[in-house]
């Protein structure tokens, strides 16, 4: 006889089995056992919590519990830069105190000891005229200065720096080729300046571009003088370029000696007016400075050239220092060709304006409307040095250019 399973048996079986499962998954398992083919909601974990613990602070100081963190997973410990924990621990006054915990403190880098401030030091280009200046021959005690003014312009001044030298050679800042064409002159043996255009009383008269007018304000003028100053290097003074009306005017004369005497240069006052206050201002910044005693061509033909040169001869030999401007110009330059090699016979020297320059003390120097009338004793007092000399040659000429000078203190009295 077959036995066939009981139906009613397992019904049985079956009514206490399933929810003898789904009680012990719900209660052992928390519903994470496949046994049910149910979904049932998962628990969503709360999000990771810092417990901090607060410390008390004992009243001797002498134990101190730290504050504990208690984190739910570790991956916690692996976030980027947390923010810092705040905990308040109480003072024994009973106010809280603020305290910040870095759960994840860091290594103080050692500091490197602090190395004194460097001062930062405005560099001014500095230029010494002592340092660019040519040897003096030497020779007779009469010295002649020859300076020839626009030089840079035309072909005519490639002539004048095949001359016997030294001559001074001074440059107009606007020419062409500057650097080239003042290293030639100065591995020539010439003496090196610079021709600043200043304006003129004629307004008709051109001086050139970035010429130093009285409309200018205090840093307008400097400026163009410095942007002028820095066209080419290796010369040790400057003088005008024109500038009858410039040189008159007190205020702007001193604004140029200011960029002068912050430069380090010489100053020739080219005396293209009486009333040029160039020489006065120059003495009192201290600087080294010479005036123009002959213009050797203020006639272009070649004989008034040549009773120029002589008139310089005659300034020489009696006041020991002759200062003669001339322009490259052909009746110039071939006049100075036949006097120049004649110069040793005639006992006279011919030297750069370097070395004649002199330099007054500012404090020696009297102003205009405090000058008294010079005397004999005064003049005999200046006439030992050879450039302030008062000696005229015995046969000077009243036909020659006026040398009357105006109202000036003694110690300026150059022609």
């Amino acid at each position: 006889m077959k036995r066939y399973a009981n139906p009613r048996g397992t019904l049985i079986f079956m009514l206490i089995a399933i929810p003898m499962m789904i009680f012990i998954d719900l209660m052992v398992f928390e519903g994470r056992t496949p046994f049910l083919f149910t979904d049932i909601a998962i628990k969503q974990e709360e999000p990771v919590k810092a417990e901090i613990v607060e410390a008390e602070i004992v009243e001797d100081d002498s134990e101190f519990k730290a504050a504990n963190m208690v984190l739910d997973t570790p991956e916690a410990v692996y976030l980027p830069q947390p923010e810092p924990l705040v905990n308040e621990i109480k003072e024994p006054s009973g106010e809280p105190k603020k305290v910040k915990i870095d759960p994840y403190p860091k290594e103080k880098k050692k500091e490197k000891p602090s190395s004194p401030a460097k001062t930062e030091q405005v560099k001014t280009k500095q230029y010494d005229w002592k340092k660019h200046a040519p040897p003096v021959p030497e020779g007779a005690a009469g010295k002649v200065v020859i300076i020839i003014d626009d030089m840079g312009m035309g072909s005519s001044t490639k002539k004048l720096v095949s001359l016997p030298g030294p001559l001074t050679l001074s440059y107009l800042p606007y020419a062409k080729s500057l650097q080239g064409q003042t290293a030639r002159a100065h591995q020539a043996g010439h003496e090196l300046m610079l021709h600043m255009p200043m304006q003129p009383s004629n307004g008709h008269e051109n001086p050139g571009p970035d010429v130093l007018t009285t409309n200018m304000g205090e840093a307008e003028l400097k400026a163009a003088l410095n942007k002028a100053l820095d066209s080419f290097g290796g010369y040790g003074g400057i003088n005008n370029h024109m500038g009858s009306k410039l040189t008159s005017n007190v205020q702007a004369m001193g604004w140029v000696m200011e960029v002068l005497q912050e430069r380090g240069l010489f100053f020739v006052d080219s005396k293209t007016i009486g009333s040029s206050v160039g020489t006065r201002k120059a003495a009192e910044f201290g600087l080294a400075f010479a005036e123009r005693d002959v213009f050797l061509d203020h006639h272009t033909d070649i004989d008034s050239v040549r009773a120029a040169l002589r008139k310089l001869e005659k300034i020489a030999w009696s006041q020991g220092v002759g200062i003669a401007i001339g322009h490259p110009k052909p009746a110039t330059i071939q006049a100075l060709k036949e006097w120049l090699p004649t110069l040793e016979r005639r006992n006279l020297t011919l030297v750069p304006a370097s070395a004649v320059v002199v330099r007054a003390a500012p404090q020696s120097m009297v102003m205009e409307e405090e000058m008294p009338a010079p005397d004999e004793g005064l003049i005999e007092e200046f006439s030992g040095t050879p450039a302030f000399s008062m000696t005229l040659p015995e046969d000077y000429s009243s036909s020659g250019p006026d040398l009357t000078l105006p109202d000036q203190s003694p110690a300026l009295l150059l022609e």
